[in-house]
């Protein structure tokens, strides 16, 4: 599948985690956000604490994105109450205050948290899974492109650090 050039997601696979990890350092190091770097699949691990670890990896993840945009939406939600209030109301009592910031904070919070699971989640996660299936031997990693390293930089790193079917994404 081809995108528009510089969009998109670049996925790899290595021989082992630690290649696999080398290449997600080295990426790092170049300025590639942590953020979006992803691990899509480990080397097998077919025993029930390696799945219990794959639980939890991914729960983790996805608690620590609600979380940011949980805290940010309802900073934001406050002050956008206030503001509405403060504008709208003459002289609003202690109450008035108290009920408008704490459900514009929670309003903030349920929509920053969508917000902010929703732009960090993968683009196309059902390519990844066809790209895991295709390589259930080795370790995938995949890497969403940003401005300032485009899938063409992207994929030339993952290929030097020892990728092997480096491939671009839908966006």
């Amino acid at each position: 599948m081809t995108t528009e050039q510089g969009t998109g997601s670049v996925v790899a696979s290595f021989e082992s985690p630690a290649a696999a990890k080398s290449a997600m350092a080295a990426l790092e190091r170049s300025g590639v956000p942590p953020r979006s770097i992803h691990i899509i699949s480990e080397a097998p691990d077919l025993t029930r604490m390696g799945n219990a670890r794959a639980d939890e990896a991914a729960a983790r993840w996805a608690t620590d994105r609600i979380a940011v945009g949980a805290l940010l939406g309802a900073a934001v939600g406050a002050l956008i109450g206030a503001l509405i209030l403060a504008l709208a109301v003459d002289d609003p009592g202690t109450y008035a205050w108290i009920g408008t910031l704490a459900g514009s904070a929670f309003a903030g919070a349920v929509i920053g948290a969508f917000i902010s699971f929703g732009m960090a989640s993968p683009r196309t996660p059902a390519a990844w899974r066809t790209y895991e299936l295709r390589h259930a031997q080795e370790v995938c990693i995949a890497v969403r492109a940003t401005r300032g390293h485009p899938t063409e930089e992207v994929s030339a790193a993952l290929a030097t650090q020892g990728g092997r079917d480096v491939q671009v994404t839908g966006l």
